[in-house]
């Protein structure tokens, strides 16, 4: 156990020496503070009188027992300590836990409205001969008219409607080599259409993203219209690679 750094009087302990004379008194204090101090304490007759070492053991038996309360109060303080900061510790982690999952529902919950938006467009485009810029951005018309004027603007109105509000820029024309990446990209989506989700639906996911809104905490990459329309880069999107 650690010696205490120091010691209290009290005046319970003046009848201790209220009886012994001023040098007996000086003796008693003096071994008080070599005994603090860490030095070697040696209780003889030459270094203090029989009735001063009966007060010199009254008053170091308060000064222990006052130093164990000490310790035993310090050791309770920390482990209350430790209870409140794993308590804390474990508030915060359920929280980010909680976080999670309720992120996780978010997007489930966000996956099966836009599959059900999907599916519900799908069945309008091949019951309505006059397609939407929606409808003709998702290609369900044949790859020959891609190059038609009236889908080039339906499709341009389309695309900077589903980035509306991000930080990926509108487009205001497209050039033949953007036609032939969009002709090579709906020929993979009608070739895979159980695995591969329609522009609009990673479009827009591409607009939620902040990594391709260059808002990522390292890296300030911003997604630009010729990069989402290449086919290696919209998997990536629509596969989540990009939060």
């Amino acid at each position: 156990m650690k010696k205490p750094k120091g010691f209290v009087l009290y005046a319970e302990q003046w009848d201790a020496v209220s009886d012994l004379s001023m040098t007996e008194r000086g003796q008693v204090l003096t071994l008080l503070y070599q005994r603090i101090v860490g030095e070697n304490v040696v209780l003889t007759d030459e270094t203090i009188s029989a009735t001063a070492r009966m007060a010199f053991k009254f008053i170091v038996a308060r000064i222990e027992s006052d130093h164990e309360k000490y310790l035993e109060t310090t050791k309770q303080n920390r482990e209350r300590k430790r209870r409140f900061d794993a308590k804390q510790k474990l508030t915060h982690d359920s929280q980010i836990l909680s976080n999670a999952s309720n992120a996780r529902i978010r997007i489930e919950s966000e996956s099966e409205t836009e599959s059900e938006s999907e599916s519900n467009q799908n069945q309008n485009e091949n019951q309505n001969q006059n397609q939407s810029s929606s409808q003709a951005a998702e290609g369900n018309s044949d790859v020959s008219e891609f190059g038609s004027a009236a889908w080039q603007r339906n499709f341009i109105a389309f695309f900077n409607r589903c980035v509306e509000g991000s930080n990926i820029p509108c487009i205001r024309t497209l050039t033949p080599k953007r036609i032939e990446l969009l002709r090579r990209l709906r020929e993979a989506i009608k070739a895979n259409p159980g695995q591969m989700r329609t522009t609009e639906i990673v479009f827009k996911q591409a607009a939620r993203s902040d990594f391709l809104n260059g808002r990522g905490r390292k890296n300030k990459f911003q997604a630009t219209f010729d990069w989402l329309i290449q086919i290696e880069n919209y998997i990536h999107v629509m596969e989540g690679n990009y939060p």
